[in-house]
C-alpha cells in the first residue's frame, strides 16, 4: 500500500504529457530573440577584432588578437546555432575551424590566407543583416569538381571538401572535365590555373556556356608567387582564388562561402 501510494502521487505530479516539447520552443525561440536582437553589436565586435588582428604590431601581438578574433567566432558559431540561424553557424563552424588552426600554425599566414579571413568577416556580416529572416540549411551534399594535373593536389582537396560535407570529384584532364559538367550538376568549380593543353580561364569560359553554370561559383588555384597579381583580376571576375600551398580548412571555408553566397541577398 505505501509502495502504491508513493507511485500514485508521482503520477499527480508529473508534468502534462508534452510539456518538455513546449519548454524547448520557448528556450529556441528566447534564443533566437536574443540573437538577432544582439546580431548587429555581435557583428560589429567581430570586424573590429578583425581589424585589430590586421593592425598587430607584431607577431607576438597578432597572435593574442587571432586569439580573441577566434573565440568570438566560437561563440558566434555556438549561438546562431542555438538561434537556428544555419547559414550563419556553418560558415561561422568552417571559420572557427581554420582560425583554431591559425592559432596553433601562425607561421601559415600568408597573404592568401588573410585575404579569405578578411572577405569570411565581410561575409559573415552580410549574414547577421540577414539573421532575422527565414533561413534555410546550408548545403551540406553539394557536389564540387576538381580539375588539377597533380593526383596528390586532387587528393588533399578532395579531401578538404569533404571536411566541408561536400561531395567531390576530381580529374587531371580538363577536356573530362567539361564532359562531366555536361552529364552531372555541379555546385562548385576548383581548377588549377596552370594545366596542359588548356589553362583554368580558358576551361572557364567554356563552361560557362553550358546550361545551369551560368553563376557556378569557381575557385581558381595559383602558386603564392602569382597570387597577387592574379587576385584583383580574377576576384573582379566573381570568383575566387586561394595559393598553393594551402590549408585544407581555407579551401572549406571558400568553398562553404561560395556555396551560401548562392542563398543570402546580396551574397
Amino acid at each position: 500500500m505505501p509502495m502504491r501510494s508513493r507511485v500514485a502521487g508521482s503520477k499527480a505530479h508529473a508534468p502534462p504529457l508534452g510539456q518538455p516539447k513546449i519548454a524547448a520552443a520557448e528556450f529556441q525561440a528566447k534564443a533566437r530573440s536574443s540573437f538577432i536582437q544582439n546580431a548587429p553589436a555581435t557583428s560589429a565586435a567581430m570586424r573590429s577584432l578583425h581589424k585589430d588582428f590586421v593592425a598587430a604590431p607584431n607577431a607576438a601581438e597578432g597572435g593574442q588578437r587571432l586569439q580573441s578574433l577566434y573565440r568570438k567566432v566560437h561563440f558566434i558559431a555556438a549561438t546562431a546555432g542555438l538561434a537556428e540561424c544555419h547559414r550563419l553557424a556553418e560558415m561561422a563552424s568552417a571559420f572557427e575551424a581554420l582560425l583554431f588552426e591559425l592559432t596553433a600554425k601562425p607561421a601559415a599566414i600568408n597573404p592568401s590566407l588573410l585575404r579569405t579571413i578578411a572577405s569570411t568577416v565581410d561575409f559573415l556580416a552580410l549574414l547577421f543583416e540577414h539573421a532575422s529572416e527565414a533561413d534555410i540549411e546550408a548545403p551540406l551534399s553539394a557536389r564540387a569538381l576538381v580539375v588539377h594535373d597533380d593526383p596528390l593536389n586532387n587528393r588533399l582537396v578532395a579531401a578538404a571538401l569533404q571536411h566541408a560535407n561536400l561531395i567531390p570529384r576530381t580529374t587531371q584532364d580538363p577536356l573530362t572535365a567539361l564532359k562531366w559538367l555536361q552529364e552531372t550538376r555541379f555546385d562548385l568549380v576548383l581548377l588549377d590555373i596552370e594545366m596542359p593543353g588548356m589553362d583554368a580561364f580558358g576551361l572557364c569560359r567554356r563552361l560557362r556556356l553550358f546550361p545551369g553554370y551560368e553563376k557556378t561559383p569557381v575557385i581558381y588555384v595559383t602558386s603564392l608567387s602569382d597570387f597577387e597579381s592574379r587576385a584583383p583580376n580574377v576576384l573582379g571576375a566573381g570568383n575566387e582564388l586561394i595559393a598553393k600551398p594551402f590549408l585544407p580548412l581555407e579551401l572549406a571555408v571558400k568553398a562553404v562561402a561560395l556555396l551560401l553566397r548562392g542563398q543570402t541577398p546580396g551574397g
